[in-house]
């Protein structure tokens, strides 16, 4: 059985390339292609995160130059991060030349929180047993904590 998110993938890769914009923002195309050239530039491992990937704008004297249905350049500015290595990374990849055109490793950098550390969270925080206790001792218990999992109202 096919998937659909890979139905709908395919539909945007098939999509024809039309002139756009040089600071039209990235199709969903180009979203996932800068991910592939990143990915196997690198050859990063299974479960880098990808929490930021947008247009890496053109100079202002391209975007003066540009006309109704000449071709921009494109480039993609992406954040990776590798959550088993903790180690996070800016890459710039060129769409239109299919490459990797600068990766900077960035030490001791975080990403911003994504929206899959705080479904996790509740859980983290139930599972510590200093939480546990200091529920215990506000009066209250594990379950209280909700989908926010915050301290208890007064």
């Amino acid at each position: 059985m096919t998937s659909p998110l890979l139905l709908v993938l395919a539909v945007f890769l098939a999509a024809p390339a039309r002139a756009q914009h040089p600071l039209e923002p990235l199709s969903a195309a180009e979203t996932v292609r800068a991910v592939a050239i990143a990915r196997e530039a690198k050859g990063l491992p299974e479960g880098t995160f990808f929490p930021q990937v947008a247009l890496k704008e053109p100079p202002k004297s391209e975007v003066l130059a540009w006309r109704a249905g000449k071709k921009a350049s494109r480039r993609a500015g992406l954040v990776v991060y590798d959550r088993a290595a903790n180690k996070m990374s800016e890459a710039v990849v060129d769409l239109a030349g299919g490459k990797l055109a600068s990766w900077t490793e960035r030490p001791g950098a975080q990403p911003n929180v994504m929206l899959a550390e705080f479904e996790k969270l509740p859980a983290a925080v139930k599972a510590d047993a200093r939480w546990r206790a200091a529920m215990k001792s506000a009066d209250s218990t594990p379950r209280s904590c909700g989908s926010t999992c915050g301290p208890p109202a007064r």
